[in-house]
């Protein structure tokens, strides 16, 4: 079955488009796009407060969508759950993302840290002793016992 964007076939069963999705139908995946991009960006930008991010967010869920396509059950919901449930999910991963990005920038910079009142479960790159000049700096055991 093809369901193109423009065709005399009416397209109005999200159910059928994911069927057609699994089929590699890309005009399946136009028309869903069309009709639910909208809501998979608010909930992204819901969660993430930020339009640049909940944009590529929503462009990775219309991608995953397209390429795992199989996953989806009918029997466990409707297509606009599961895409907002996907895009509620890879939203959320970007936060988490985000907020490991951010502590390790405060962690590359110790004295940084301790100005801020930042408390940081790591104390330092593996292998690393603190300085006196408040940078790190490398060490490796020696195997000889020296």
């Amino acid at each position: 079955m093809v369901l193109t964007p423009g065709s005399d076939r009416p397209a109005d069963d999200d159910f059928a488009l994911m069927d057609a999705l699994a089929s590699r139908d890309e005009g399946a995946l136009s028309l869903l796009y069309d009709r639910h991009a909208s809501a998979v960006l608010g909930v992204c930008i819901r969660i993430l407060k930020e339009r640049g991010d909940a944009e590529e967010v929503t462009g990775e869920v219309f991608t995953e969508l397209w390429e795992r396509a199989s996953r989806y059950d009918a029997t466990r919901g409707h297509p606009i759950a599961y895409l907002l449930n996907l895009a509620r999910s890879r939203a959320i991963d970007r936060l988490r993302t985000r907020a490991r990005r951010d502590r390790i920038i405060v962690d590359a910079d110790p004295a940084e840290a301790v100005a801020s009142g930042a408390r940081s479960r790591r104390r330092g790159p593996s292998r690393c002793a603190p300085t006196s000049n408040g940078r790190w700096a490398s060490f490796i055991p020696s195997r000889s016992g020296r």
